[in-house]
């Protein structure tokens, strides 16, 4: 699945997003609020966990699978993990 580095659930605390993400249009961007495919599809209402103020009635929408460089990186190691491509990246 697609990874999307430098963004994490606000829901279940996943970082990166792997797989579909979700981001408020209505949040403050300073911190913005995503959620994973699996907290966007669930029942339970999630304000955020750096207290954004997320409420049902804003507005979400699926981001971007843009390719990056630490796509390229990763493709170039498969056999490395996420965080291992994380690491190489940030040395």
């Amino acid at each position: 699945p697609y990874v999307h580095f430098g963004v994490g659930c606000d829901g279940c605390g996943a970082f990166p997003i792997r797989g579909a993400a979700f981001r408020c249009l209505d949040c403050p961007d300073a911190v913005g609020f995503d959620l994973c495919a699996e907290c966007r599809g669930s029942s339970l209402v999630v304000s955020g966990r750096f207290d954004q103020g997320h409420t049902s009635n804003h507005r979400v929408v699926e981001r971007e699978q843009v390719r990056t460089w630490l796509h390229e990186l990763q493709a170039a190691n498969p056999q490395l993990g996420v965080h291992e491509v994380l690491d190489i990246a940030l040395a």
